[in-house]
């Protein structure tokens, strides 16, 4: 058997007994999956891990680099996408990527004692370089994956926090209510436009109550963010109904032209509701 299979083959079969060096020498940190004291779930889900990285970084001594480099990306994915869930800091996964490395190698040295009149230094030398050139490709791909699946998370963060802010309200199958609260900034009026008009189009929304009585200041800028809504809303086919209108805001929109010809004005939203015999819910 050539000296690259037999190593391949010693590794594997202590595998277990390399998971098990490495969960034995995770500290007692509570806060972070990697600890002795993690939930038994987590630590068995680390081994299994621990085992196929086994597996399949030991793959460099009996692959072409091609075919190796090609098939380390399920792993690498799976983890990466594990410890974005975890909010595992991408600082503690490569301490361990590097840790985890110590412990490999000295299973080859164990490896190189026990067969030691077959090894020669050449083979050790390249032995260190495939293997911490595996390791380091691991790493990297590891990275770009972390960082991936993050900003896929911070976005899916976003778009929620965008929805509970913008909330679009169905009181009705076709009815809805957009409570406008709080200041209203050039950035929040473009979110107010393009999630509202996203909601009511998902929705199905045929009428749409907006309400301003929880925005006391309006500038000219951003009142013409919202009154873009509101035609907007028109093009699609939907009614707008207006209420809570501060003279504030009455007066920017007079001072812009704002045209309400066509679009039903109300002095509070349950005098705006009254008419399709609804009632906002009292506190």
């Amino acid at each position: 058997m050539h000296k690259n299979e037999s190593l391949y083959h010693y590794i594997i079969s202590h595998a277990t007994e390399l998971t098990t060096i490495w969960i034995n020498s995770l500290n007692s940190n509570t806060s972070s999956i990697y600890s002795v004291h993690s939930d038994i779930n987590i630590l068995s889900k680390l081994k299994e891990q621990n085992r196929h990285f086994i597996e399949s970084v030991s793959k460099i001594f009996i692959e072409d680099k091609e075919t190796f480099f090609l098939h380390f990306h399920e792993w690498v994915v799976t983890v990466a996408r594990d410890r974005v869930k975890s909010n595992t800091p991408i600082t503690e996964v490569i301490t361990q990527f590097n840790r985890f490395r110590t412990f490999y190698w000295e299973m080859i040295e164990k490896f190189c004692k026990e067969y030691e009149a077959n090894i020669s230094h050449q083979d050790i030398l390249l032995w260190s370089k495939v293997i911490n050139q595996a390791f380091d490709e691991y790493i990297q791909a590891f990275i770009t994956q972390y960082q991936r699946f993050t900003s896929h998370k911070l976005e899916t963060q976003q778009a929620t926090i965008t929805e509970l802010t913008i909330p679009v309200i169905p009181i009705t199958e076709e009815i809805a209510v957009l409570p406008l609260i709080g200041d209203i900034d050039s950035f929040r009026a473009t979110l107010l436009r393009e999630n509202t008009l996203f909601q009511c189009s998902e929705k199905k929304i045929s009428h749409l109550f907006i309400d301003f009585s929880g925005v006391a200041i309006l500038d000219k800028m951003i009142a013409h963010h919202l009154f873009q809504l509101i035609y907007a809303l028109k093009l699609l086919g939907i009614e707008t109904t207006l209420s809570g209108m501060s003279p504030q805001v009455a007066k920017i929109s007079n001072e812009l032209g704002i045209d309400f010809r066509d679009i039903t004005i109300k002095p509070n939203l349950a005098k705006a509701l009254a008419p399709l015999g609804l009632t906002p819910a009292s506190k």
